[in-house]
């Protein structure tokens, strides 16, 4: 992971990330399901390899579904560390000497 300051910018980037990691577990799925439905509507066409794409599709579903879990925990992780900082910035008791 790239180093992040604890600062407004930094605390930004953190929320930044965590909301594409949800983002991006969300497209896969949704990718997923378009699939599977471009699968369901065109299955009679891909015999005689109907079965075995029809099995890949399953095992990407599976493995988006078993990663997300993990993903959305990854996510909350790096939100509290933004929260985190947001705290410490906010506590800042130099915050408003000049100069900081």
């Amino acid at each position: 992971m790239a180093k992040v300051a604890v600062t407004p910018d930094g605390v930004s980037a953190l929320r930044s990330m965590s909301q594409g990691l949800l983002e991006n577990i969300e497209t896969i799925k949704r990718s997923t399901n378009d699939l599977q439905n471009a699968y369901d509507e065109n299955r009679a066409a891909l015999a005689p390899n109907a079965d075995s794409l029809g099995q890949v599709i399953q095992d990407v579903r599976d493995a988006a579904n078993e990663a997300s879990e993990p993903v959305e925990g990854l996510s909350d992780r790096v939100q509290r560390l933004a929260d985190k900082y947001q705290e410490v910035i906010d506590d800042d008791p130099f915050s408003g000497i000049s100069g900081n």
